[in-house]
């Protein structure tokens, strides 16, 4: 349980720190997420690139 345990807190923390970003821009958790990963990976900036992308990344760590 060792592992969920800091991953649900890491997942906490994040939310908390983004919450305020999404309060002043009326964002979603989602929609921060996806701005987040545009921001990151310029050159996937469709929507079909995005899902690609995050298939090929669930299929190397299938706990995520």
């Amino acid at each position: 349980m060792y592992f969920w345990d800091k991953h649900k807190t890491i997942i906490s923390y994040y939310e908390l720190l983004s919450g305020a970003v999404c309060d002043r821009y009326e964002l979603t958790q989602m929609e921060y997420d996806i701005l987040m990963f545009l921001h990151n990976n310029p050159q996937n900036n469709t929507a079909a690139e995005i899902v690609k992308i995050e298939n090929q990344q669930n299929r190397m760590c299938p706990l995520r």
